[in-house]
């Protein structure tokens, strides 16, 4: 175990290190098990340094930090291999497996992806998962419902390998549909139509090009639905992140000939 005066040393070093700006001494924050210094520069908010070996854990900055102490307290931070141990809703825990599948905002990988679904009871052991720090969230909304149980990391301080009765909402699912959220009503695979000046790649965006491609729709296909829109594969060749409102369907197309 390291003293705080140890733990303010590690964060002095990586200050020197980094030229990270340093937070005010108010914002500093501890448990029994880490202190939290803030020492942040673009894309971190700070560090956790924890009192067993004195290991620095350095935050993003994309998510609350309150949403970062919940999770290193679960063990999302070191070596994040992800075990499902137990489960008592199948169906509930197969479709969030699903939902944190879904491409995240703020990377170009996600957990998950392209990997199979478990076949059997568990354990379900789905290894190295890095993007699922980004999952906190979802992670921390389903809790209460205690759809599964699991292991994630090397190192946490509440366990979450113990079955547990449902706390809240046991019967509802705390996620919007993100087709719906979205304006839907696209899913994998439907044909629709793209606004060609949305289609253009952002170099290409002249006003005398925007200007030329106005009014005109390119064919293409909905790859899946995301965060903040559609993956749509044009027929022209390319990939685009669209909105609903770049995106009309076959008959929505066939209304404006």
């Amino acid at each position: 175990m390291i003293t705080h005066d140890e733990a303010e040393r590690i964060a002095d070093a990586y200050e020197e290190r980094t030229q990270c700006a340093r937070g005010d001494a108010s914002e500093q924050h501890e448990t029994l098990h880490w202190w939290f210094f803030p020492r942040f520069f673009i894309g971190s908010k700070g560090i956790i340094i924890d009192r067993e070996d004195g290991r620095v854990m350095v935050l993003g900055s994309a998510l609350k930090l309150d949403d970062c102490f919940w999770g290193h307290d679960r063990g999302f931070s070191g070596d994040l291999r992800f075990r499902i141990l137990s489960v008592r809703d199948e169906a509930n825990t197969q479709r969030f497996l699903d939902h944190i599948a879904m491409p995240n905002p703020f990377r170009g990988h996600w957990p998950l992806k392209d990997q199979p679904r478990p076949d059997g009871p568990p354990p379900w052991d789905f290894g190295p998962q890095p993007g699922l720090w980004l999952r906190i969230p979802a992670f921390r909304r389903v809790e209460p419902h205690a759809w599964f149980t699991y292991e994630l990391g090397d190192r946490r301080w509440v366990d979450t390998s113990v079955p547990r009765e449902p706390i809240a909402n046991v019967d509802e699912w705390p996620f919007p549909d993100p087709v719906a959220a979205l304006g839907g009503p696209f899913r994998s695979g439907d044909r629709v139509f793209a606004r060609a000046e949305r289609c253009l790649p952002r170099r290409e965006r002249t006003p005398e090009r925007i200007e030329e491609l106005a009014g005109l729709w390119w064919p293409g296909r909905i790859e899946g639905p995301a965060v903040f829109g559609f993956d749509v594969a044009l027929d022209r060749g390319g990939r685009r992140m669209l909105r609903r409102k770049d995106l009309l369907t076959e008959d929505e197309y066939a209304q404006l000939e």
